[in-house]
Formats: C-alpha cells, structure tokens, sequence
C-alpha cells in the first residue's frame, strides 16, 4: 500500500462518508520544486576544477578546492536517489516519514505485551514510499478467540 494513501484515508469513526475527493485533491498538491537548482551547481563544480587545474598558487588552489568540496556537498545533499532533485515541501516523502514512523512506534509499544509479535514484525514489514507485510511462510501462528 502507498504510504500516502495510508496517512490521506479517512478514519473510522471522523464522519466522512466518502474520502476520495480529499485524497485525490491532497495526493496532486505536489511540492514547492527542487531543493537546488542542480545543473547551476554541476556547472559551478566544473569551473572549480577548472581553476584548480590551472592555479599556480598552492594557497589559491586549496581554497579553491574547499569550496568544491562545499558545492559537491550542497549538491549531495539537495539530490536524492539517482541524482535525481530533492524537493521542497513533498507530500510523497512527508507522508511516507509519517507512515514509517508510526508503524515503528506501533511495534515498540506492542514490544512490551507481545515481544515475539514485534520482532516477526520488525523482519517482515517494511515502509517507505510503499508499505508491505511479507511473513516468512515457515513461522505458523496460532490464533485463540476467547
């Protein structure tokens, strides 16, 4: 399941009757663009190394090669997966840092009444921008309804 349909869908009990219209309308709000504009600061890197490259001064070429290392980390930092742009203000990652966090803290809280519970848990869920539940198919659970 797509973690922003896990924090966008309605709980039982709020008094929506039909919660697809506010969760379309939530899933396209989108984000306020990149981070960083990447190409101006790939550029910016390529005319460091050129300078370092041609500097005669050991004082010069130093300083220059501090601030590469500044705009390689700037643009570490404001891309992300595949080099591809980190956004500001994303529905996608908020939601899905919410989702992740909530289901972990589901977990340690079920720790204290139910340890084994937690630690099949903790092995078979994971989150991120898509949530899943895979059981090890070996381990049979016994369910007692009293």
């Amino acid at each position: 399941m797509n973690a922003i349909d896990l924090v966008l869908a309605p709980t039982i009990g709020d008094g929506q009757v039909d919660g697809e219209e506010e969760r379309l309308t939530a899933r396209n709000l989108g984000n306020a663009g990149p981070v960083l504009d990447a190409k101006v600061y790939a550029a910016a890197a390529e005319n460091l190394r050129e300078k370092i490259e041609l500097e005669r001064s050991p004082e010069r070429a130093v300083e220059l090669k501090q601030q590469l290392k500044q705009v390689e980390d700037l643009l570490r930092h404001g891309t992300g997966l595949g080099g591809r742009d980190r956004l500001v203000a994303d529905n996608t990652n908020r939601a899905r840092n919410a989702v992740s966090k909530a289901i972990n803290d589901a977990i340690e809280r079920m720790r204290k009444h139910h340890p084994a519970l937690a630690t099949h848990l903790d092995l078979v869920i994971e989150t991120g921008g898509t949530c899943t539940y895979i059981p090890d198919p070996r381990v049979e659970w016994e369910v007692i309804l009293e």
